[in-house]
């Protein structure tokens, strides 16, 4: 059973609000989060938000975090910067998640529902040594900090946090030799660099709206292998998003024209009932 949020640990909290677009920053990608302030800083320097606009990273993480407004909030921001997230906001279904799936990065509050935040980070490091975590707390005194990168976490970063800067500490954590075990895919004549959501054909861009990188991508690693697709769903999707029942299949189709129109050297074949194939020519 999970455990109950303690009341009383959450008196000086402050119930948090809806989040609010701000039209004048929409253009640029950028929203600012009134309500939600003591989670997010805001910067309205647009040169700022232009320059991580143009450098986003390409991942899939996790959030753990109880405060579901915040994570909502948080997941939209993300989503900016081409980033999915699975969220939860708690560490039993955290496990679960982890031993189902592989994700680039974890976000990881402390205060849960079922338990201290920090617990879960020598679970992980069991089983995925590698993956990166950044704690994400209001618990930001220096021995708090220093607290959660003893016990193995990769970065900490206090509430309330400029989004831009977590994207910065997402990138400088998956920098780090353990994180570039594979910085690039090559397949045919094309090669992916999923860091910086990057296509080329014989070293020309090749421009894929998003959710067509992540199917290119899931198949790329897995080449010449077939692919089932709700292994591919999962690579598009969120856990927590509807899926139509032909959306998958669109996506490829568009996909395949793309590739083909690009002379990527590269084919995708169904295999009926089952999923996807990738082989070069």
């Amino acid at each position: 059973m999970r455990g109950k949020v303690d009341r009383n640990d959450l008196t000086q909290r402050p119930a948090p609000g809806l989040a609010e677009e701000s039209p004048s920053d929409d253009n640029l990608g950028y929203h600012e989060y009134k309500p939600l302030s003591r989670y997010f800083a805001t910067n309205r320097s647009r040169n700022a938000v232009a320059i991580f606009w143009a450098d986003k990273a390409r991942m899939r993480l996790l959030l753990i975090e109880d405060e579901k407004e915040l994570a909502d909030a948080l997941s939209r921001a993300l989503s900016k910067y081409g980033i999915l997230t699975d969220h939860t906001m708690h560490l039993a279904d955290a496990i679960e998640l982890t031993r189902q799936n592989v994700y680039g990065a974890i976000l990881l509050d402390r205060r849960l529902p079922d338990g201290e935040g920090l617990t879960f980070i020598p679970h992980l490091r069991r089983t995925r040594t590698d993956t990166p975590i950044i704690v994400l707390t209001a618990r930001n005194e220096p021995m708090e900090r220093v607290e959660g990168l003893d016990i193995g976490a990769d970065d900490y970063l206090g509430k309330p946090f400029l989004v831009e800067e977590l994207i910065a500490r997402l990138r400088a954590v998956l920098r780090r030799p353990a994180s570039l075990a594979e910085l690039q895919i090559t397949v045919g004549r094309i090669v992916i660099d999923p860091l910086h959501l990057g296509v080329t054909v014989d070293a020309i861009p090749l421009d894929l709206p998003r959710r067509e990188l992540l199917v290119l991508t899931a198949l790329a690693k897995r080449k010449d292998k077939v692919v089932l697709r709700s292994t591919l769903e999962a690579a598009v999707y969120n856990y927590e998003e509807e899926i139509q029942s032909n959306a998958l299949d669109a996506h490829i189709s568009r996909l395949r024209k793309r590739l083909l129109d690009a002379g990527a050297g590269i084919a995708i074949h169904n295999i009926r009932g089952v999923g996807y194939l990738l082989k070069e020519g």
